[in-house]
This record gives structure tokens, sequence and C-alpha cells, in this order.
């Protein structure tokens, strides 16, 4: 969790350098009259705006949205076709055939990831003799679909919005009683542990935070029909509260409709639909920090929403498919973090060979150790964040990330 931690320090300076924001956008839908219109909802003053044209003729049923904020466009999946509507104008820039590999499918849970800049989603085979689901990238240009998973991942998938996390390289979903991390490069089963909160096996809305790397969601206690936020741990299944007291209750939230969450880790706020409003919650205090109606003035409600900023720019860290396997390789411990003129590198397997790189990913040292921990001189590089590489002697090979200060 440190790599991620102090990775985020990188990617909010380049948020800064490309635009700090304090929008959500999203589709504000009307049933009758038929309408859909991409929305900006600024959270600094409250306010919407309508952007663009109704999508409605064009887009019948929504299976995915996600915001690409590079190239400012808000990218809509339905059952056959994928849009992008630029977020300043809301004209429409594409709009492409789904072309999808396995027949009688479907693509959903559109996730755009900031450290690649590809889009991630699932692929849903309805087929009653060879139904799965299946993890696969979508071309935003063409509307071509890859499956990357070999065989069907699981039978069963929780409505909402799946999320990744950038840095791993890791595409979470749920399942009716586990949190599936899913390997992007491969399409494989990372992890799959049983979810494990103080109320059940319920956790949804889910967001990852670029601030601390801990991904974040709201709890319902039945019993009560009280909604805690919590943090779930992606390896053991583990729900912690990041508050002893309730932020709402299920009456308000419960639904597939209201299954929609966005962090901005600037401000470190998390943002969720309630009893008709959009709600902002601060992550460090638990205080309610902002709540708007998702009513527009004639009636139209807001969703699917997204937060500008969300993981802007974003390095990866894992940069092979067999990195950070949790559940084999552990974690070596790293002090002074950050270093000024040493670190030393301990790790509970002899370490062989240990390489460390720059935030471009560039090779600056190697060492040849032999050895469970090396005293590594610093003085020398400059401020910043570096990665270190390091196989041990059984062959595993481990990421982990230090600061350099002056």
């Amino acid at each position: 969790m440190k790599t991620k931690i102090l990775l985020f320090l990188l990617s909010v300076q380049l948020a800064v350098q490309g635009q700090v924001s304090t929008q959500l956008f999203g589709l504000m839908r009307n049933n009758e009259p038929s309408e859909l219109f991409l929305t900006r909802l600024d959270a600094a003053d409250s306010t919407k705006s309508i952007l663009g044209t109704s999508l409605y003729d064009s887009l019948l049923v929504v299976t995915g949205t996600a915001l690409n904020p590079y190239n400012g466009t808000y990218n809509v999946l339905s059952v056959d076709k994928l849009f992008s509507i630029d977020i300043e104008t809301g004209d429409m820039l594409t709009s492409v055939d789904v072309s999808l590999p396995i027949e009688n499918s479907s693509m959903r849970s559109l996730v755009f990831n900031p450290s690649d800049s590809m889009f991630y989603g699932i692929v849903v085979q309805t087929d009653d003799l060879a139904g799965g689901i299946f993890f696969a990238t979508v071309d935003i240009l063409t509307g071509d679909v890859t499956i990357l998973s070999d065989s069907s991942l699981t039978t069963f998938l929780m409505p909402g919005r799946n999320i990744i996390d950038p840095f791993e390289k890791i595409y979470y979903m749920l399942t009716d009683t586990k949190l599936l991390g899913i390997d992007m490069y491969t399409g494989e089963i990372m992890t799959q542990p049983t979810i494990n909160n103080p109320f059940g096996v319920q956790f949804d809305n889910m967001s990852f935070n670029c601030k601390d790397g801990l991904i974040y969601g709201l709890i319902p206690a039945i019993d009560t029909q009280l909604i805690y936020l919590g943090t779930i741990d992606p390896v053991t299944g583990d729900v912690s509260l990041v508050l002893d007291t309730a932020i709402d209750t299920t009456y308000f939230i419960s639904g597939i409709a209201t299954a929609n969450s966005a962090i901005d880790p600037l401000t470190n706020t998390y943002y969720y639909l309630s009893a008709g409003n959009v709600k902002g919650i601060d992550l460090a205090t638990g205080e309610k920090v902002f709540e708007t109606s998702f009513y527009d003035a004639d009636g139209r409600y807001f969703g699917l929403f997204h937060h500008f900023q969300d993981c802007y720019g974003a390095n990866e860290t894992r940069f092979a498919t067999n990195l950070n396997n949790y559940e084999l390789i552990s974690q070596p411990e790293l002090y002074p973090n950050p270093a000024r003129d040493y670190l030393i590198v301990r790790h509970e397997n002899i370490i062989n060979t240990l390489v460390i790189y720059n935030s471009a990913g560039i090779e600056i040292a190697i060492y040849k150790v032999n050895a469970l921990e090396i005293m590594i001189p610093t003085h020398d590089i400059p401020e910043g964040i570096y990665f270190i590489k390091s196989l041990d002697k059984i062959g595993q090979v481990s990421i982990s990330t230090f600061a350099k200060v002056n």
C-alpha cells in the first residue's frame, strides 16, 4: 500500500499540471418524455449544466459509462453501440457498432484505465448451453472487443460499477459473496476472497482512491436499516469501517440505479447517490461536505457519474504479469522511507538481484545482493519517486517504492 500512497504524490502533481477540477460528469435522464443528456455537475456550487442534445434516440439501454479526462470525452456503452461525447460541448464525436467475438453476448461495466488509456469491461454471454462472464477490452474508435480471459470468471455478476486499480492494473468486480481481482494483463483471476464485513457479505458502490490506494464502498446493515462507509482488503476480503457511525439509511440508497460512486482524490471526497441527492463524504473525517438534489428543474435525474480528476495521471507499478501476486510474494521492508543518504532493503528471503528505476521506468542502478538485507546509497540521486524490483533466490519478484528527499 505504501507504493500507492507514494505514487499518488506523482499523480497529484500530474493532475495539478493537467487540470484541477470540481466537476462530476454523468447522464441526466427522464422517462416521460424519453430523454438522456450528458450533464456536468459542479461540486463547487452545485450547478447542473445540460450538454448537447438528447441521446435517447441513439441509446436505449446504457450498460456502461467511462470518462476519459485526457481527451475530454464521456463514453457510453449500450447493448450494441459505443459513443464518445465531448464533455465541453456535448457533441457526439464518434458512434460505432460494438463487435463482440462471442455469440449471444453483450458488454457492460465499462471502465477507463488512466495508466494505459484503455477501456475495459465484462462480456456476458447468455447462451443457455455456453453462458459465461469474461474480462475484455474494447477499442473506443472501432468498437472491436477483445476477450482477455481464457474461460468464464464467474457465473454471477452484481449490478453496479466495477473499478480498476491503475497502479497494479487489477480490475475488481463483485459477485454475490466475493470480490474478484482480475489481472488486466492476462485476464486471469488473481484474488477472489469472500467478502467479510461486520454486517454480512454485502459491499457496494465501490470506488478506488488514488490518494491512499484503498477501495471504498457502502455497507448496508439490514437489521438496523443503516448504511456505513467502509474499505475492503482485496486480498482477504475483510471490510473495515471508516466510521463507527452510520452515514445513511438503506431505505434511501438501496437499488441498482444508485450503485454509483466516485472519488475526488485531491479533496479526498467520496460521492454517492442517496434520497434523490448527490452527497459527498470527507474520507478523513466522515463529515458530509456536499449535498445537492440529483433532480433538475424539469424533473430529470442524474446518475452514472464520474469525477474528472479520479486517478488522473496514474502510472502502473506492476510492469509484468507475474509481479505483485499478493498470495505468493511478500513485500520487502524499506527504511528510512523517505530516504536521504541511504535506504535499507530487507527481505524474508535471500535477495538475488535488486534493480532501481526512476518514475519514468528507466533503470538507474542494479545490485547483485545474495543476502537478506542491503544498504543502498541514495545521496547522489535526485529527489523523486523510485521503484525497486527485487528477485529472490526462489524466483519470486516484488515491486516496491521509495521517495528520495534532500
